[in-house]
């Protein structure tokens, strides 16, 4: 019998605009999993086929996903591509078809109170970091817009390369914390937060590591990591 995981729960007054910028299309049915959060807390289901356009024996190309929500940036995959080292993480989304991956602050993310000065200024110094993992069933374009969206066309090793270089990043493969919103989780970061080395720069990182030309070294914000992905990649069409 699998051991029973008790997940820390997320401050009450958790607002994932503050983590995420704006996350989903305006006016647009979020297509999490199992649905999404609103900002004012009310639950708003969306109806999801995840097996839409999946047929198997459909072949796609191996590529990456640099999804943009406001100043943070996110890496993702298709399901199928996913190889034994996140095949755990992926497990505990029956369905799923896309995994992002964004890492941010422990302190920020897990305090009651944002706006606090303390908080605020805490964010700035290094610290323990949280990787959230986030599981679409519809594409990325769908639950975020064509323009936040680049794909990055790669051979199947340097994809394998930058699902290594998530999964080193994340302590285990068990939760820490439910994430925001439905069909979210929070798992420890490996790896240390700071204003230096920041989501982005984290993402620029994973990039890299699946061998793409792609320099991590004074990325901090998310237009300085954009305009790197853009010359690699292309936004799905609408």
């Amino acid at each position: 019998m699998g051991r029973k995981v008790k997940l820390r729960p997320v401050g009450a007054a958790y607002n994932r605009r503050r983590l995420c910028g704006s996350p989903f299309r305006s006016g647009a049915a979020p297509w999490l999993l199992w649905g999404c959060l609103a900002h004012g807390g009310h639950a708003a289901p969306a109806t999801i086929d995840a097996t839409a356009g999946t047929a198997s024996g459909t072949s796609h190309a191996s590529r990456v996903y640099v999804v943009r929500r406001g100043w943070h940036v996110d890496i993702g995959f298709d399901a199928r591509d996913l190889d034994a080292a996140l095949a755990p993480v992926a497990a505990r989304f029956p369905g799923v078809r896309w995994l992002l991956f964004g890492f941010g602050d422990e302190k920020y993310l897990m305090a009651l109170h944002h706006d606090s000065p303390p908080v605020l200024s805490g964010a700035l110094w290094p610290g323990p970091g949280l990787i959230l993992v986030t599981a679409l069933a519809g594409t990325p374009a769908e639950a975020f817009g064509v323009q936040h969206v680049i794909e990055i066309d790669v051979p199947p090793g340097q994809l394998a390369s930058a699902e290594r270089f998530v999964r080193a990043a994340m302590v285990e493969t068990t939760p820490y914390a439910p994430g925001p919103y439905a069909g979210s989780m929070f798992y420890r970061a490996s790896v240390r937060y700071s204003a230096t080395h920041t989501c982005n720069t984290w993402v620029a990182e994973a990039l890299a590591a699946a061998g793409l030309p792609v320099r991590s070294k004074g990325v901090v914000f998310a237009g300085q990591l954009w305009r790197r992905a853009r010359r690699l990649g292309i936004s799905p069409r609408p």
